[in-house]
């Protein structure tokens, strides 16, 4: 049985429970990671500062500003600050993942979502 750790409009992130990884759904983009793999990417991603990194990028073509590598060298996730700020509160009630934390909700206005 799969246990939903946190939901939101374009995402969630749940722990399977045959595998016991926890996964990432986020838009297109899915990640598994073990407890150890999935707090060094929530805690990377928490501290990530969305307007200074569209700042240092603001002459890319990239339409998306955040720019973040995945360990692969020809593959990185492209971010607004809007998807970065709604990537961070789908993180966020999993700080320690061993603790299951209440089932929590990263819905944000959707007005200033940019698709």
């Amino acid at each position: 049985m799969n246990t939903i750790l946190n939901k939101c409009t374009n995402g969630k992130v749940f722990k399977c429970g045959s595998c016991n990884k926890i996964h990432i759904e986020y838009k297109n983009i899915a990640l598994n990671f073990n407890n150890e793999e999935y707090n060094q990417f929530a805690r990377y991603f928490r501290n990530l500062d969305g307007q200074y990194w569209e700042q240092v990028n603001y002459n890319s073509e990239y339409k998306r500003k955040i720019i973040v590598p995945v360990g692969h060298k020809n593959l990185n996730i492209l971010l607004n600050n809007n998807e970065l700020i709604e990537l961070k509160q789908l993180l966020h009630n999993n700080k320690n993942i061993n603790t299951y934390p209440i089932i929590g909700s990263c819905e944000i206005n959707k007005s200033f979502m940019l698709n």
